[in-house]
């Protein structure tokens, strides 16, 4: 039978490769993405806070909308 933990899995993968980690009490959000060029383009539209963000990731780069307000973005290296 299923396990719980396996339905996590897939989004534990798409997080690490986004590098994706919010970190609303501190009011930041850092986002590198590392995605393989097969997987592109990719688009997640994801609740955060009271929001709904949009992450766009492409060949030539990546975007993201609807930080909450107050929410700094981070891109480390």
């Amino acid at each position: 039978s299923p396990q719980a933990w396996a339905s996590a899995a897939l989004w534990l993968v798409v997080r690490s490769l986004l590098r994706f980690d919010p970190d609303l009490p501190n009011g930041r959000v850092a986002v590198a993405p590392v995605i393989p060029d097969r997987m592109v383009p990719l688009r997640i539209e994801h609740p955060l806070a009271s929001t709904r963000i949009t992450l766009d990731v492409r060949e030539c780069g990546w975007t993201i909308e609807g930080l909450p307000e107050g929410v700094v973005l981070e891109s480390p290296p």
